[in-house]
């Protein structure tokens, strides 16, 4: 027992590195860009994806105009449908069971909108769960990859992340990711993930947009 406990500890140390290494070789802050780490185990699916807001929406300075709250608001109504975000197998019986979203320059209660059927509050995870050092990167001044800030001058990270209980995770095998319709400005998507057939790492596009393992 103690061997197969080793064993594991020494499997999620090596996941952790690898997700650490990975993530350093990564652009700090890349406009259409965004990362996505997927966890299988057992019988649970965790999707974390975070990067710009530049590649979710038009801006990345607090929004300051009712237009750009309502761009804001209806950005995090899409991402408040993590079933039209990320599709599972039919067979896998995949629930939402935890739903956290974070957002610089961006006020908690834009990203948790009431618009139509949403998700029911114990799905949100308190802030207070997540460190806040996942929005680390780099705040240059000015414009970025060719995208205009204006006078703002100011970068902003998007984190989202969900846990999934599936009544048969081994039926997940694929996961399609619907990223690239719903949210034009993004062009690709880099993935890290680890699961039942070991640990990968590769890149999505809109003519390429599933996971398969």
């Amino acid at each position: 027992m103690f061997k197969c406990f080793a064993l594991t500890a020494a499997v999620l140390a090596a996941f952790f590195v690898s997700q650490n290494l990975w993530a350093q070789t990564q652009p700090a802050h890349e406009h259409g860009a965004a990362r996505l780490n997927v966890s299988i185990e057992n019988d649970e699916v965790e999707i974390r994806l975070q990067g710009p807001l530049a590649s979710f929406i038009s801006f990345e300075h607090r929004p300051t105009t009712e237009a750009q709250i309502n761009e804001v608001r209806d950005m995090a109504f899409k991402l408040n449908q993590p079933e039209t975000l990320f599709i599972f197998p039919k067979e896998a019986a995949c629930q939402l069971k935890e739903l956290y979203l974070s957002a610089d320059n961006i006020d908690r209660e834009h990203l948790y909108v009431q618009s139509g059927q949403t998700l029911a509050n114990n799905h949100h995870r308190d802030d207070r769960d997540h460190n806040r050092d996942d929005h680390d990167h780099d705040h240059d001044d000015g414009d970025h990859n060719g995208h205009d800030h204006g006078d703002h001058g100011e970068h902003g990270e998007l984190t989202a992340s969900y846990e999934f209980k599936c009544q048969d995770y081994s039926a997940v095998n694929s996961i399609e990711l619907a990223l690239f319709k719903i949210f034009p400005n993004l062009s690709v998507v880099r993935v890290q993930s680890s699961g039942l057939k070991g640990q990968r790492a590769f890149e999505l596009k809109s003519d390429s947009p599933s996971i398969k393992w």
